[in-house]
């Protein structure tokens, strides 16, 4: 029991003993660290070794062919022949490839900037979660030491007479009640600090500071949607997946056509010295063009297969665009009552229900009052105080799906 309590303790003094994690040092580590996110990023390396590859010619070829004509018994001499042949394609298939693979990196990049983006709506309700968990602990421990100050101060009392042995007995069974609330919310904090350090590879969490400051007041509901059009990701990654269907079409039409291929040889004969038919040796060149007769273009089937994944992407964007435009209404609606509601927790009120603990607690110390009605101050001052946190955390929550519907 002892060792749990100094656990306890020991999650209460990292701030001081071990590094805080902002908000923004944790996306900092997340970039450099979380695995996901960075096999995310090798999506873009490879659709750049493709672009590359798309702009590769086509390859020559070479022949070397070698005969004999019997020349052993009929002396009717050897023949080497050596050709080159190249293919050149009559519509631009090279140039259809290199841009299909272009608008595909460029589709890989805006994926990988939105996972970024949903990465980082992950993270803030993370840190959110463990930023309220820390203040419910502090909460809690704070509890526990007031009535563990309370129950020793009754052991005094009850030997004077000047507290009921009900009282006594009541405030150390809130002792009790405390304590085991606040190691629930310790854990939940360890809990907590543990999901965070997911999302940076692992790399151990030991405390975290406070949640960041946001502004007074967001832009309004026209200028955020037109705000999200301009910098959604999964957008411009819907744009370029439209675009590159275009260009694979494109591509297949261009497959289509028949190609050129321009052939070149040379030929090398030996002395023929067959007494019936004897020959000179002699050199031989040669030069061809050859075409393919192209019935297979008469098959529209992968044309057909690409005219409607164009038909396709094109719907998705469209949807991609509906759904962006609801999406930053939802949000923007959700921030607003979260904002209301923060904002109703004003100062007076904290205060106020802090002075009314205060003065209830010093009411019991001199007698004047029982237990039950500290007791009742008290909760409801943690209640209060705890509704107030977790407004806090909503709406930094609310703020960051706002800014994820906006693409920021």
């Amino acid at each position: 029991m002892k060792q749990t309590i100094n656990i306890i303790g020991l999650c209460l003094s990292l701030s001081v003993q071990a590094q805080v994690y902002d908000y923004n040092q944790l996306l900092g580590a997340a970039a450099l660290n979380n695995s996901s996110y960075l096999a995310q990023k090798y999506n873009v390396d490879i659709a750049m070794a493709e672009e590359q590859a798309a702009r590769v010619f086509n390859n020559p070829e070479i022949s070397f062919t070698y005969g004999n004509n019997q020349d052993w018994n009929l002396h009717m001499g050897q023949t080497y022949e050596a050709g080159l042949s190249y293919n050149i394609p009559l519509s631009s298939v090279r140039g259809a490839q290199i841009r299909v693979a272009s608008a595909n990196r460029q589709a890989n990049e805006a994926e990988v900037a939105d996972f970024w983006c949903a990465l980082k709506l992950q993270i803030s309700h993370a840190y959110a979660a463990a930023w309220l968990a820390k203040q419910q602990m502090q909460l809690c421990y704070d509890n526990y030491r007031m009535m563990e100050q309370i129950a020793r101060g009754d052991s005094i009392r009850l030997t004077i007479g000047d507290v009921s042995p009900t009282d006594a007995m009541q405030s150390f069974l809130e002792v009790r009640t405390a304590r085991g609330e606040w190691l629930m919310a310790g854990n939940e904090y360890h809990n907590a600090l543990l999901n965070l350090s997911v999302f940076i590879g692992g790399t151990q969490v030991d405390s975290i500071g406070e949640l960041p400051e946001l502004p007074d007041a967001v832009a309004s509901l026209p200028e955020l949607q037109q705000q999200a059009c301009d910098n959604r990701n999964d957008l411009k990654a819907a744009y370029w997946q439209q675009n590159a269907s275009e260009k694979a079409l494109q591509l297949v039409r261009a497959q289509q056509a028949p190609d050129l291929t321009i052939n070149a040889g040379y030929v090398h004969s030996t002395e023929v010295r067959n007494e019936i038919a004897p020959a000179p040796k002699y050199d031989g060149f040669s030069v061809g063009v050859s075409m393919p007769l192209n019935f297979s273009s008469l098959n529209r089937g992968e044309r057909s297969a690409a005219e409607n994944r164009l038909k396709q992407s094109s719907l998705t964007y469209q949807t991609v665009q509906q759904q962006i435009n609801a999406e930053v209404a939802q949000t923007y609606h959700t921030y607003l009552v979260a904002e209301e509601i923060s904002n109703n927790y004003d100062a007076s009120i904290l205060s106020d229900a802090q002075l009314i603990q205060q003065k209830r607690h010093q009411a019991y110390t001199q007698g004047d009052t029982g237990l039950l009605p500290l007791l009742d101050a008290s909760r409801t001052y943690r209640d209060i105080l705890s509704s107030y946190y977790e407004a806090i955390a909503n709406r930094f929550v609310a703020y960051s799906e706002l800014m994820r519907a906006t693409g920021q």
